[in-house]
């Protein structure tokens, strides 16, 4: 086994190809930063909008973690993670600000609350996933994916809001009021934007799985309308307050939330038994073996392999790239086998080849 078609793996150098629309994103994040910062350092003062940005950012990091273990089989890349965070903190927040602010002062705080952030929020970050899945494809592969996107848009959008809650807080009340505040943003509701967007990242998720036209119009339609109603109806329980907010936090928010989560392992483990199954013809021909497929498979297997090769760098990251060119190929091989169902050709049946030869040219290495 010498050849795997076309694809000559000593001329890829292993970064990803240029793309005009992910310069444009960084482009446009940039811009957007550059207000959104240049604002509230304005609105706050340095020295809180500082302290307030550590507050809502560094628990960002833990959250963010959570997400890439989730996404543990076919890890996306930290370029196109780092390109959905911006979105979330910078665009996503810039725009959402301009039309709440227009429509807070035309109808009230309160009804741009109740209606006009959850359109426009949801809308700006939704619109952040759908670009993630149409620009970079190729790391767009499931439902477990936009989950990913959806909630690291929506870690960056949350982080960036709380900079100027906490800030607020601080300067109105002090280090009480500050932490009340983090109490109830940052403890009792970190999951909120994420577990709204990822309705959208979900329906995206499902349109990238399915064959079928009117699926792929409708699913991320849907799941948008469900973010936009999740997010009103939270924003209706924090406007009513007291007994009310905490019942429906309790007896309806948390079951949600913990719903969800169930919902993503399954579709994690769901995500195992794929590459199991679509990976069986490449153990049958030699291209992997059982033991590579099971340490594929298995988190704690893969995460022992990798961290044997600690002490050798080079080791160390022929196995990572090894098991995520693995898992891409798995994936790709589902995808043309659920497109053989309705004789179609999938957008992955080019890569199948060029991810065989990655492989092979990795055995030697790993």
């Amino acid at each position: 086994m010498t050849s795997f078609g076309l694809y000559d793996p000593a001329r890829d150098s292993g970064d990803a190809p240029r793309s005009v629309g992910a310069g444009l994103l960084l482009v446009m994040g940039s811009v957007a930063g550059l207000l959104v910062l240049g604002l509230t350092v304005f609105d706050l003062g340095m020295p809180i909008a500082a302290m307030s940005s550590l507050v809502a950012f560094i628990p960002a990091i833990f959250y963010l973690a959570i997400f890439l273990w989730l996404d543990r089989f076919d890890p996306e890349p930290p370029i196109t993670l780092l390109i959905a965070f911006i979105w979330g903190a910078t665009i996503s927040i810039f725009f959402s600000a301009l039309v709440n602010d227009f429509f807070g002062y035309l109808l009230g705080e309160q009804a741009a609350g109740l209606i006009s952030a959850p359109f426009i929020e949801e809308l700006s970050k939704g619109l952040g996933v759908l670009l993630v899945a149409i620009l970079f494809r190729r790391d767009f592969d499931s439902v477990v994916d936009g989950i990913v996107y959806a909630g690291v848009i929506a870690l960056g959008f949350a982080a960036m809001e709380n900079v100027e809650y906490y800030g607020r807080s601080f300067a109105d009340g002090g280090i009480d009021k500050l932490f009340s505040t983090f109490f109830v943003r940052g403890i009792m509701a970190p999951f909120s934007h994420v577990l709204f967007t990822s309705m959208t990242g979900i329906g995206i998720g499902i349109a990238r799985e399915s064959n079928k036209y009117l699926t792929k119009i409708t699913a991320p339609m849907i799941g948008l309308c469900c973010a936009m109603f999740l997010h009103a109806f939270w924003n209706l329980l924090a406007t009513l307050g007291g007994g009310t907010f905490l019942v429906g936090y309790f007896l309806v928010q948390i079951p949600l939330f913990l719903t969800f989560v169930a919902l993503t392992f399954y579709l994690v483990m769901r995500e195992g038994r794929i590459l199991r199954q679509t990976l069986a013809c490449e153990v049958e021909r030699g291209l992997i073996s059982h033991r590579q497929l099971e340490i594929t498979i298995s988190v704690f297997q893969r995460t022992r392999w990798v961290a044997r090769a600690l002490n050798n760098p080079s080791t160390f990251n022929a196995r990572r790239k090894y098991l995520r060119s693995v898992a891409k190929l798995g994936l790709c091989h589902w995808h043309q086998q659920r497109a053989d169902e309705v004789k179609r050709i999938s957008a992955s049946l080019p890569l199948i080849a060029q991810l065989q030869a990655e492989v092979f040219s990795l055995r030697d290495q790993i």
